[in-house]
C-alpha cells in the first residue's frame, strides 16, 4: 500500500467494524486472505455493487477502469491487468459490466505485482477483518 501505508506508519484497525457497518468505496480495510496462517492484507476499496468494471488499453497491456474512468494508483499509473485476471474479475460482473452488490474490487497500490482482486478476484463482506483508521 505504498503511497497511502508505508511500512514506518502507525495505524490503527477497528476489527469488526464491517460487523454493523456496510464498506464503503476508498476505505482502506484489514481482509482475510489465504489459509489460517496467512498474514490479513491491507487493501483500499476501489469499486462497488453498482460500479461499471471495465478493461482500457494501452501501448503496454490492458488495465482496470471504473465507470468510464481508468484507475490510477497515487503516482497517476494504471491498474494494468493480464489476460487471466481479466477473464477471473470479468466472472464477478452483471451483464453490462457492473459489479454485483455482494462483492468488492480491492486493489493494492501497485500498477503491477499487488496480491489484491487482480489475482484473488472481487472479496465479499466476510473477508473483511476490520477497517484501518488513519
Amino acid at each position: 500500500m505504498a503511497g497511502i501505508l508505508n511500512n514506518a506508519d502507525e495505524v490503527s484497525a477497528r476489527i469488526g467494524y464491517y460487523d454493523c457497518h456496510d464498506p464503503a468505496l476508498n476505505d482502506i480495510v484489514v481482509l482475510k486472505y489465504g489459509g489460517e496462517n496467512s498474514a490479513p492484507l491491507a487493501k483500499q476499496i476501489r469499486g462497488v455493487g453498482g460500479d461499471v468494471l471495465s478493461f482500457g488499453q494501452d501501448d503496454y497491456s490492458s488495465f482496470l477502469m471504473l465507470n468510464g474512468v481508468p484507475l490510477l494508483t497515487t503516482e497517476n499509473k494504471f491498474f494494468y491487468i493480464d489476460s487471466t485476471s481479466r477473464k477471473l474479475l470479468s466472472s464477478y460482473l452483471q451483464q453490462g459490466g457492473s459489479i454485483r452488490k455482494d462483492v468488492y474490487l480491492v486493489l493494492g497500490n501497485q500498477p503491477i505485482g499487488s496480491t489484491d482482486s487482480r489475482s484473488f478476484g472481487l472479496i465479499g463482506k466476510p473477508q473483511f477483518i476490520g477497517r484501518i483508521l488513519r
